[in-house]
């Protein structure tokens, strides 16, 4: 159905993501056709909260837990016995919903927090995961070096606590943290128990009341990039990016042209992972296993070096070499297989009726090295996962609970608190050659 009116774009896509968010809490991730169908009274009762009207009414986990009933199994059986499959009537979501709203007046105050939250044991976990994107030239500068960040935070504390949480970043002094944060931390997006005044005061500050459970506290991007840089000229020592794991490719290789060297380097401080790329044969590594894999819509060398186990190595330099292959009957396939060569000697005396011996061999060769150019592999690109390290630096310095503000926490009552941090680059780390 077409909306009546215009709608702010960010606003209409962030409402979708949060249904999907919502459905994936209720029904279990991956989000798949045949559980909405299983569940459809479940869905009928969330769709029912979630937005009434047009109006977005709610979109918190928290607070739909307690407004729609899970037990739709007998409801589902009954109405498939009479015939109406996974249906269910559009008064089940308003009886529910009134059931939930009545239930909840007295504590609708916090809308992301369900009321009367009890834990046995009251722990708290802060998560910051960043996502890299490196692209680098031909020459190694970087084009783009880019990371997102997403805090995710689990809160199993009762009662309603009322936490704050600092961070820090690097190049920042006591009088200047908060700079030091606005510096690092673009773009910042936070969940709605935020207290955005605070942060604005003092940035780096985060003060709410958590929702109960999982939960994105806040996303984040930081700009990496150590300076404007001409990207055909090599880096210079001090312009170079600092990564766990970064690779090199040269092609064009061989008395054919039809080798490439890819080059995989380890930090000494890390454990990096592998490197991938085309319709190659006698794949040669220096470390790891290196495979032609042909994947959905693609196909690939995927080549994995083990930082682990008895021959892992978290440091050194890795060496992949390879020869790539037309397909059958194709221009660019090597000379010593699939009838190729024939074709070069055709090649050869067609030139000879035009130029002496000596020109023909270097036409042949200058025509071999096309060929074998047009299949040659135009970049390499890296995934690997760091535990313990962020590109941006950014570190958790306390997490406490403001005694004074919670409310049915317990007296003396001291949450276990734990910090991760996580690093990770799905194909993130690229490097071209063209």
């Amino acid at each position: 159905m077409p909306a009546p009116r215009d709608g702010t774009s960010l606003a209409l896509v962030t409402f979708l993501q949060r249904v999907v968010d919502v459905f994936e809490d209720f029904l279990g991730s991956p989000l798949l056709a045949t559980n909405i169908e299983s569940n459809y009274s479940v869905v009928a009762q969330l769709l029912t909260e979630i937005c009434d009207g047009g109006i977005i009414c709610n979109t918190e986990p928290n607070t739909l837990h307690d407004q729609v009933e899970m037990s739709s199994g007998l409801v589902n059986k009954l109405f498939n016995q009479v015939g109406i499959p996974h249906a269910a009537p559009p008064a089940l979501g308003s009886a529910a919903s009134s059931t939930g709203l009545s239930h909840l007046k007295s504590a609708i105050a916090i809308p992301w927090r369900r009321p009367n939250v009890r834990h046995t044991s009251n722990e708290v976990y802060v998560d910051i995961l960043e996502s890299l994107s490196l692209l680098l030239a031909p020459s190694g500068r970087p084009i783009r070096y880019l990371a997102r960040g997403s805090i995710l935070f689990t809160s199993k504390i009762s009662g309603v606590p009322d936490l704050v949480l600092i961070l820090s970043a690097p190049g920042g002094t006591s009088s200047s943290k908060a700079l030091a944060i606005q510096r690092t931390m673009t773009l910042p997006s936070f969940h709605p128990c935020v207290r955005l005044s605070r942060w604005k005061e003092n940035a780096g500050e985060l003060s709410f009341i958590p929702p109960d459970g999982k939960f994105v506290l806040a996303s984040y991007e930081t700009d990496l990039m150590p300076s404007q840089l001409d990207q055909d000229e090599v880096a210079g020592k001090n312009e170079k990016v600092f990564v766990p794991a970064s690779v090199d490719l040269r092609t064009g290789l061989g008395a054919k042209g039809n080798e490439f060297e890819a080059k995989l380097r380890l930090d000494t401080k890390f454990a990096g992972a592998r490197a991938s790329h085309r319709s190659v044969t006698e794949l040669n590594a220096s470390r790891g296993d290196a495979n032609w894999v042909v994947k959905a819509g693609s196909r690939e060398v995927e080549w994995k070096v083990s930082t682990s186990g008895k021959d892992g190595s978290v440091s050194g330099t890795a060496v992949l070499t390879g020869v790539v292959m037309g397909a059958p009957g194709h221009n660019g396939a090597d000379d010593r297989h699939n009838g190729a060569a024939a074709h070069g000697n055709a090649d050869k005396r067609a030139l000879s009726e035009y130029y002496d011996e000596a020109t023909v061999d270097d036409l042949a060769k200058t025509m071999a090295w096309a060929r074998s150019r047009s299949l040659m592999p135009r970049s390499i690109s890296v995934s690997f996962t760091v535990k313990g390290w962020l590109a941006s630096g950014i570190r958790v310095d306390s997490l406490t609970v403001d005694a004074k503000k919670s409310r049915g926490l317990g007296e003396g009552v001291r949450p276990y608190k734990g910090v991760k941090y996580v690093s990770v680059s799905h194909r993130g780390i690229e490097r071209r050659v063209e």
